[in-house]
């Protein structure tokens, strides 16, 4: 995971005639930081965040990183990341309106209207197949 900005900057070469009007990436990983903020300032593209999973509180709550002792350390890297990948983002999509609360009450130097719901998937309604003659209808 630590190694994935290196692999994506290396890839550059390969992208360096293709210039990026948006940029969306999803998180985690949130080591992707270097990454967006040079083909952003690079192309001048503006950056969707897909806040897929609050990966610095989840490893706390699971207490894979702790916010005590020498592993305190490894918790205040996480977060500088996280934070900075925040703010370099010009939207932040949440999966839910209680992820869109707890990102702006826990990271009180974002602006409300950055971010917003922007979840997996949608519910469907009707899923009804219709075929040209409209007495062949098909209930997926």
């Amino acid at each position: 995971m630590l190694t994935m900005d290196t692999k994506y900057k290396k890839a550059k070469k390969q992208f360096s005639s293709v210039k990026f009007d948006l940029i969306i990436y999803a998180s985690p990983p949130i080591s992707i930081v270097k990454t967006i903020k040079y083909v952003k300032k690079r192309d001048k593209a503006k950056t969707y965040l897909l806040l897929k999973d609050i990966f610095l509180h989840n490893a706390v709550d699971l207490r894979m990183i702790k916010k005590q002792g020498l592993k305190l350390i490894i918790y205040k890297y996480f977060r500088r990341m996280e934070c900075e990948l925040y703010i370099i983002s010009y939207k932040i999509g949440c999966m839910s309106q209680a992820n869109e609360d707890y990102i702006l009450k826990n990271n009180m130097f974002l602006e409300s209207d950055k971010v917003e719901v922007f979840p997996n998937c949608i519910e469907i309604e009707d899923c009804s197949l219709y075929s040209r003659n409209k007495r062949n209808k098909k209930q997926i």
